[in-house]
């Protein structure tokens, strides 16, 4: 009775509360109206999408940021550098079997997915048991005839990395802080693998699908407190003795105030984009004089690579496009495994060995955007890059090292289950569940997707037009509500 009295007495203050509380939630991070805490803003409109297919689709992102999980490592190659890098390990130990590798004159390829986490490989082998692809995974066969274990991506001092400080971590065998590329945590100048490797007489190579001058690739060669000095890092990266460079960011190659396809050896049609310099440098005039050969599309590339001991291809602007939006009729971008073959060609004509390291960069990015669908082809392209290492890695075996990771994982894609209603059902003799479960044919529209999600919502002009462009390129129908909520989200 006395806590009944307490409750008839407190009523309007419970109401004022309620209220008060209501006002609140509809501000919390998740709602429409605002940006949930471990998403992008410009991330928004995806959430908002993937909250709204996700009881037709049961798929679930936990974050469209960096998460501090483990990444998955595999490698193949002698049995004294692989043993080290199987079980639970730190990125900096990556770096130093590279360099014990290098010393010994064994050549190191390098893959890094960027972003690429456990919930990436499995999502991975999800894709190949809907395409009945069983054992034919090149990331399975590593780790089933290599090695296999989980690396710890943490930074200096925080618990989550990002690429700066990962690919630093990688390069150099040494923590640093987060947005810092080849310097240490109290900025004393780090010497990486790829540094190490030119000294041992090997020749070096990246590749990447993002702008060379990305956190990344630039963990390799640059040494700068924030990863945003990219004009800087490109003129490191003209006196870093790199052989082969293949990637995107042409914009902070060419002089202030001119565009990429005014420039008389960058006329394609992928480089429309303005330079990013702030000075009147021509840094691929520069590497034309050093003797690299300039490409700057797939046909120039496949026409030049065999002929080529020293190679600059810029074929963006700035990041190349999505696996799953790179048309090569349209754009002239060449795929990953099309830049890989290339530049293994290139690297292997000295006998002396090589260092290669490629980043499958656009994976990050499309994890960012919970684009399930370009993730997916990401993916592919990854598997298919190291096939590429694999075909050649068959031909000296006692003289190469593949190792593959990620730098971080981003996003953590996955499948869930739900109850449909409260009441708990469960009858395997009826066939009666009140839980939803996905099933195979789940993720079979992710698998046809067409087109990215980013590109979408860069051209809709109406949540009408926004839901027949989803359709037609997932197959998965939005309510108009959904449709407008997604709509009134997309930055422009």
């Amino acid at each position: 009775m006395k806590a009944h009295r307490i409750y008839r007495k407190n009523i309007p203050l419970i109401f004022i509360c309620a209220a008060i509380l209501f006002s609140c939630a509809k501000k919390l991070p998740g709602a429409y109206e605002n940006q949930s805490l471990f998403w992008k803003e410009q991330s928004r409109a995806h959430k908002i999408l993937n909250d709204a297919i996700a009881p037709k689709t049961h798929l679930v992102w936990s974050s469209g940021n960096h998460l501090s999980n483990a990444v998955p490592v595999g490698s193949i190659g002698p049995s004294r550098f692989t043993r080290s890098l199987q079980g639970i390990i730190k990125n900096t130990d990556i770096a130093h079997i590279i360099h014990q590798a290098v010393s010994q004159g064994v050549s190191v390829i390098l893959v890094i997915g960027d972003g690429f986490g456990i919930s990436h490989l499995s999502l991975q082998n999800l894709v190949d048991s809907a395409s009945q692809r069983n054992n034919k995974n090149a990331c399975n066969h590593i780790l089933k005839h290599g090695t296999a274990g989980f690396c710890l991506t943490y930074t200096h001092s925080e618990l989550v990395t990002d690429s700066a400080a990962a690919s630093t971590a990688l390069a150099t065998g040494e923590k640093t802080v987060s947005g810092r590329i080849g310097l240490s945590a109290n900025g004393k100048k780090l010497e990486s693998a790829m540094e190490k490797a030119h000294r041992a007489g090997f020749t070096t190579g990246i590749v990447t699908d993002t702008r060379i001058t990305d956190a990344t690739p630039a963990g390799f060669y640059g040494h700068v407190t924030s990863r945003s000095e990219e004009s800087l890092l490109a003129l490191q990266l003209t006196k870093a003795h790199i052989d082969v460079i293949l990637g995107g960011g042409a914009a902070y190659f060419i002089p202030k105030d001119t565009n990429a396809s005014a420039h008389s050896l960058l006329t394609t049609i992928a480089l429309d984009g303005k330079s990013k310099r702030t000075d009147g440098l021509d840094l691929i005039a520069s590497m034309n004089k050093k003797g690299y050969k300039i490409v700057a599309n797939k046909s120039e590339l496949l026409s030049h690579y065999k002929k080529s001991n020293k190679l600059l291809g810029l074929f963006a602007t700035d990041t190349m496009n999505s696996r799953i939006d790179r048309d090569d009729e349209n754009t002239g971008e060449p795929s990953l495994p099309e830049m890989a073959k290339a530049a293994l060609f290139v690297l292997s004509k000295h006998q002396k060995g090589f260092f290669l390291m490629i980043e499958c960069g656009m994976l990050d990015y499309d994890s960012h955007e919970n684009d399930l669908g370009a993730t997916i082809a990401a993916l592919r392209e990854m598997e298919e890059v190291l096939k590429v290492c694999l075909q050649y890695y068959r031909k000296k075996p006692e003289r190469t090292l593949i190792i593959f990771t990620g730098d971080h994982e981003t996003g953590s894609p996955s499948f869930s289950y739900y109850k449909t209603e409260s009441k708990f059902i469960f009858d395997i003799n009826k066939n009666a569940s009140n839980y939803s479960f996905p099933t195979i044919e789940s993720i079979k529209p992710f698998m046809q997707q067409k087109r990215s999600v980013r590109s979408i919502f860069s051209e809709v002009k109406s949540p009408k037009e926004l839901m027949k462009k989803i359709e037609e390129s997932i197959s998965i129908k939005l309510s108009y509500d959904d449709a407008e909520n997604i709509f009134n989200a997309i930055e422009r």
